[in-house]
């Protein structure tokens, strides 16, 4: 689409399904970044992704090592109405340390996402003033002590949401 004088993407939609776990991790996924980053960009609303990976021969107590990382860029888009993720590893970086924030986010649907730590968790939805719509199913906590604290819980304010759906948080 045309938006004063550049070319924009408005929505991206990207679903994968591989029969082999390693053509995932080492040969697709590199791809797959290389074409988030080119689209996360400024007037990017919708954004999906969904990688799977139908393989007999993985170990599935190693799921975790094997999930794609999430790909920094994204958090970088300030102007996502929709995000929409599954199957990701959140590793590597902080909420607090990116400096990011979802200021028009109104929508936000997780599935199959492992991060850090639940304060990683938390301040992702503290970036997101305007949700009104969390799904959150299967969700992973790499590290399961955490220093987030009831406080810290309690203060977490998403003053617009209308339904949130949390399920299977580990």
């Amino acid at each position: 689409r045309e938006a004063s004088g550049s070319h924009f993407i408005n929505s991206f939609r990207l679903k994968i399904e591989y029969d082999n776990r390693s053509l995932l991790t080492y040969l697709g996924f590199p791809n797959v970044t290389k074409w988030v980053n080119l689209i996360v960009k400024p007037g990017l609303k919708y954004l999906c992704l969904d990688l799977d990976s139908y393989d007999d021969d993985y170990d599935s107590d190693d799921v975790i090592g094997q999930k794609p990382l999430l790909p920094i860029s994204i958090l970088s888009c300030r102007t996502l109405v929709s995000l929409d993720l599954a199957r990701f590893r959140v590793k590597g970086f902080t909420f607090s340390s990116v400096g990011f924030g979802f200021p028009s986010l109104n929508v936000l649907h997780f599935r199959d996402i492992v991060f850090q730590q639940g304060r990683d968790f938390m301040l992702l939805l503290a970036g997101c003033p305007n949700l009104e719509y969390l799904r959150a199913e299967d969700i992973g906590f790499h590290y399961q002590r955490d220093s987030l604290t009831i406080q810290e819980y309690e203060s977490l304010s998403l003053p617009k949401l209308i339904s949130a759906v949390i399920t299977q948080c580990r």
